[in-house]
């Protein structure tokens, strides 16, 4: 009997530093349904020369191939770099989740070189937190040049750090002291925004927040890379039984799927070069965030269709397993030749808009947005595809639940105004990948 169960399976990543070199550990790790699976095999070449026996000899080994499904409900933490084995790098954007208002927390209290108070003023608005007050349009930058607007000669470098949540303020010379507690304005200081205490800092060139209780979010945005090697990954699996782990994996399609009163689940094709013994690490797992269909909006030609039942979309980027003449049976890279992306859904008729433009030939398009929890100041874990050029293959008359419906069938085309067949934006709280 076996003594290793499927429950006790336990899965990590890591972004590999050199294409194809295995990584040590997992840097993070996901969550997933049992009918996911990597597996190597290997062809075995039999051998038929002629020995005047009237049996087979051994078989040799032959090429190694590696695939696998990565299956899981949607989560926008873990969604992310399954993207990024598909597409490559993306764009990591800050977005504006420290709030300041007016009248409420805009106020900041200081003196320097033991001269009068002054107060700074923050202009109310939402911004990125930042990590230097270089980057304009951040909190940092706000807090400079609020500070330096109300003294003398004095400048202020202002710092963020995503790992401690603190602010570090520092003057170009001198000292100077922040008045959080017996300053004028203290009922509606910034003290709690930037993460300090109710007390008065001390007379230094610089002051450092105890920690800031707010939340940082990130938007992801993928397009089509012109390389033709994507970021690829170290996938560890534990099965109790071994550790193994798989180099050089990238994803050849992705499907995302959702169906009523059910969860959101994307499986991830992956292809693989080899696998070895590896170590898990100690794993720790994103245990909220799943989306479900009630979180999904699906916008047909740029407006909401709510008569949407079920959707399957998928995205590929032609990888194949690149073989060369060389002294291992394994493949030498993975290489993504061209993309693609199909959608399929079943819509209640409304009208015969869309239907039209199938009949006609005539491009639409199709954006899926999957928004869950709330990050900070209304901003959420959110996966957005965006297939800008929407050709329909099928569109016919049906009948669903009684309903006139249509089982709807196509294919993204490239979009010569956006430059893109397709766009993918994942919102999170990781800075980058």
């Amino acid at each position: 009997m076996s003594n290793f169960s499927k429950q006790l399976e336990r899965w990590g990543l890591a972004k590999e530093s050199n294409r194809g070199v295995a990584e040590a550990a997992p840097t993070s790790w996901i969550a997933v349904n049992p009918e996911s699976k990597m597996n190597y095999s290997v062809a075995l070449l039999p051998d038929k020369a002629v020995r005047g026996v009237m049996a087979p000899y051994q078989d040799k080994v032959g090429s190694g191939t590696g695939e696998g499904d990565i299956i899981l409900p949607l989560r926008a933490s873990d969604v992310v770099e399954l993207v990024h084995m598909l597409m490559g790098d993306p764009v990591s954007t800050e977005q504006a989740c420290a709030l300041v208002t007016l009248g409420s927390n805009d106020k900041i209290d200081f003196t320097e070189d033991g001269g009068a108070e002054v107060t700074a003023t923050l202009t109310a608005g939402s911004y990125a937190y930042g990590t230097t007050s270089a980057t304009a349009g951040t909190l940092c930058a706000l807090i400079k040049t609020c500070l330096e607007a109300v003294n003398g000669t004095s400048t202020y470098t202002v710092t963020y750090s995503y790992a401690t949540k603190k602010f570090t303020i520092t003057k170009n010379t001198g000292v100077f002291v922040i008045k959080w507690l017996t300053g004028t304005n203290t009922a509606t200081s910034a003290k709690t925004l930037l993460g300090f205490t109710a007390a008065d800092t001390a007379s230094a060139i610089a002051a450092t927040s105890d920690s800031t209780s707010g939340q940082w979010s990130f938007l992801h945005t993928f397009t089509q890379a012109s390389t033709l090697l994507p970021q690829s990954y170290t996938i560890f699996v534990d099965r109790s039984l071994a550790v193994l782990k798989y180099n050089g994996c990238n994803l050849s399609e992705l499907k995302i799927t959702s169906t009523p009163d059910a969860f959101i689940v994307v499986n991830g094709k992956v292809m693989f070069i080899t696998e070895a013994s590896g170590s898990i690490g100690s794993p720790a797992y994103v245990e909220s965030n799943e989306m479900t269909f009630q979180h999904v909006t699906f916008k047909i030609a740029d407006t909401s269709n709510t008569e949407v039942k079920q959707f399957e979309c998928t995205l590929l980027n032609g990888l194949f397993r690149k073989r060369v003449t060389s002294q291992s049976k394994d493949p030498e890279q993975m290489v993504a030749t061209g993309y693609g992306a199909n959608c399929s859904f079943t819509v209640y008729f409304e009208d015969a808009t869309e239907r039209d433009k199938f009949i006609a030939g005539t491009a639409s398009s199709i954006e899926i947005i999957c928004a869950g929890d709330v990050i900070a100041n209304s901003l959420k874990y959110q996966l957005e595809v965006l297939l800008d050029s929407f050709i329909y293959t099928a569109f016919p008359y049906e009948t669903e639940d009684g309903l006139l419906a249509a089982k709807v069938v196509g294919h993204a085309v490239y979009s010569t105004t956006n430059s893109r067949l397709f766009r993918v934006k994942v919102a999170n709280i990781a800075s980058s990948y």
